[in-house]
């Protein structure tokens, strides 16, 4: 089933141009280029490199880091199984659809966050290290607190506690 979360990324470009994607807002800039996938489109295909290297070849653009989504895992010790398990698999779904997005590693020894943009499954490794040596915590909400009073204005994220999953806009 897909999954589809708010807000959906604009996009300006036409379905008809080499840089549109439904997923999100794509620049010019070529991200990388990876082997044909079934389902890509004919626009992106790097043909005088597929043609050098006789493999079918993709180009993937940057997408703007304003339009990606954003979640938020609680580490919160009762809970913390189960918000890993929620949050693994929406990663790994987005990931299927080729959506990029970010998760706020929340760190609290020193009470900060940084982000993990996630392209693939191994971004998806490397926060879920991140998060694995992370200290969970015995206050429910702690991160989303601290996270509103650090970042009050964001914007919409996605927190996730247990198997359960809350939209949060900034007032």
């Amino acid at each position: 089933m897909p999954i589809s979360f708010a807000p959906a990324a604009m996009h300006t470009e036409s379905e008809d141009s080499g840089f549109y994607d439904p997923a999100g807002a794509l620049s010019t800039d070529i991200r990388e280029v990876r082997e044909y996938l079934p389902g890509d489109r004919m626009q992106d295909m790097h043909w005088k490199l597929s043609a050098r290297m006789d493999d079918l070849l993709v180009k993937q653009y940057e997408r703007s880091l304003d339009d990606s989504l954003l979640f938020l895992p609680e580490l919160y010790g009762e809970e913390i199984a189960d918000t890993l398990q929620t949050l693994y698999a929406i990663s790994m779904k987005l990931i299927r659809q080729k959506e990029v997005f970010r998760i706020a590693l929340f760190h609290t020894d020193v009470m900060e966050f940084t982000q993990a943009v996630i392209h693939d499954p191994e971004d998806l490794l490397q926060a879920f290290l991140t998060l694995y040596y992370q200290k969970p915590y015995d206050t429910p909400d702690l991160a989303i607190s601290t996270y509103q009073t650090v970042f009050p204005l964001y914007g919409t994220f996605y927190q996730i506690h247990g198997s359960a999953i809350d939209l949060t806009e900034a007032a």
